[in-house]
């Protein structure tokens, strides 16, 4: 804005082919304050994101993990039930053999 040294008018000097509208200062201070809001709220969006972000990514491998133990309990008890199979199997194959083995 340019300022005239005699009467103290203030308008838009043409710096090149664009166009400029001409507002009230009160207007224009305004839009400055919003500008300058909008950027502080942007600021702390910016923040609330890299922070869910963040939340996120720690969930996430909390979840992963208790996926995994959630796996090795159930392979575990799997195991031990199949242990139970196994030992029940020999035991009869012993008292099979040894009925074979009498008769024989």
């Amino acid at each position: 804005m340019y300022t005239c040294t005699n009467c103290g008018l203030k308008f838009p000097t043409v710096v090149s082919r664009q166009r400029y509208l001409i507002v009230a200062e009160e207007q224009l201070r305004q839009i400055q304050t919003d500008v300058k809001t909008l950027k502080k709220v942007n600021e702390e969006l910016q923040k609330k994101i890299v922070s869910v972000e963040r939340d996120y990514s720690d969930i996430q491998g909390a979840l992963d993990s208790t996926r995994k133990e959630s796996e090795v309990k159930q392979l575990q008890t799997r195991m031990y039930d199949l242990e139970e199979q196994v030992a029940y199997l020999r035991k009869e194959k012993r008292e099979l053999e040894e009925k074979v083995s009498k008769i024989s």
